[in-house]
C-alpha cells in the first residue's frame, strides 16, 4: 500500500481516519516497506530496523537533519539518533565523515547509535532491545535541543547565516 493508496482509504472512511494516529499510520506504512511522512528510507536494513522499532511502539522520523547532515532515524521525543551502515562505511574517508557527524550531534545533546547491516539482518531483536534500553536511560528532549545551535561558535555562525539571508 502506498502513501497515496492510504489517502484514499482514510478519505472514504472519514471515521476510520478519527480513531488513528500516527503511530498506527506509521505502522500500516512500514509493513508494506514505507515509513512515515511520505519518506521511504534508502536501504533494506534501514526499512528492517524501522519497522522493528515501530512494531515494539518505538515512534522514529526517517531521515532526520540536523544543519545539512541527515540521519537514519530519530526517536520521537528524544535525543537519540539511529544510523544504519552498510559495507560503504567501511571506508577510511567514510568513517572520519561519520566520525564528524556523530561529533556534531553530540555536540547539540544527542546520542547516536550506529548499527552494521549485519547487526540489523543476523541480531534485530538485540538492536531493538539496545534502542530501548537507552530509551529508559534518556529523559525526553526539549524541542530546543535541535533548533538551536549549542557552541559559541555556532551561535555565531547561525546569526551571520540569518543575517545572509
Amino acid at each position: 500500500m502506498k502513501t497515496s493508496e492510504l489517502k484514499e482509504i482514510l478519505d472514504k472512511n472519514p471515521k476510520m481516519k478519527n480513531k488513528m494516529d500516527l503511530h498506527d499510520i506509521q505502522k500500516m506504512l512500514a509493513k508494506n516497506g514505507e515509513l512515515c511522512n511520505n519518506q521511504m528510507t534508502v536501504t533494506r536494513c534501514e526499512n528492517k530496523l524501522g519497522q522493528a522499532l515501530i512494531d515494539k511502539n518505538i515512534q522514529i522520523i526517517p531521515n532526520f537533519k540536523i544543519d545539512e547532515k541527515s540521519f537514519d532515524f530519530k526517536v520521537f521525543h528524544y535525543p537519540i539518533l539511529i544510523e544504519v551502515d552498510g559495507n560503504i562505511h567501511n571506508d577510511s574517508i567514510k568513517r572520519a565523515k561519520d566520525y564528524q557527524k556523530d561529533r556534531m550531534a553530540i555536540r547539540r545533546g544527542f546520542r547516536v547509535l550506529r548499527f552494521s547491516n549485519w547487526e540489523v539482518d543476523n541480531t534485530l531483536p538485540q538492536c531493538v532491545e539496545q534502542v530501548q534500553a537507552i530509551i529508559s536511560n534518556h529523559a525526553l528532549s526539549a524541542r530546543e535541543i535541535w533548533l538551536y545551535p549549542y557552541s559559541f561558535f555556532d551561535k555565531v555562525k547561525h546569526w551571520y547565516l540569518r543575517r545572509k539571508k
